[in-house]
């Protein structure tokens, strides 16, 4: 029973560190698409067309980044859950064991 439980703590944290990356994500993919439709600043008229591109291109490679992160994160949840209970249950069998040992 309460491994369930600890199960289902494990599972509710996952689910809220995704629900961050996906806000995350949203946040780049809006501001990607304000940079994208308004056009050049003032200051960004000065610099070549070159620069411009490898700006937008480096904001885009960020876009894509948390994007596979977000995938590879929902793909992977129920093995990364069961990872997380491993490391739990792990580090309290040593807990009990070293207190076991104790006079």
């Amino acid at each position: 029973m309460a491994a369930a439980a600890l199960r289902k703590q494990c599972a509710i944290n996952y689910d809220n560190i995704l629900k961050r990356k996906k806000a995350k994500l949203e946040e780049l993919k809006r501001t990607f698409a304000r940079a994208e439709g308004v056009g050049l600043p003032e200051d960004a008229k000065r610099l070549s067309r070159e620069a411009v591109a490898r700006g937008r291109a480096r904001h885009q490679s960020k876009v894509d980044e948390m994007q596979e992160i977000v995938d590879e994160m929902i793909a992977n949840r129920e093995h990364r859950i069961d990872q997380m209970m491993a490391r739990f249950l792990r580090g309290l069998f040593r807990f009990r064991l070293m207190r076991s040992a104790l006079p």
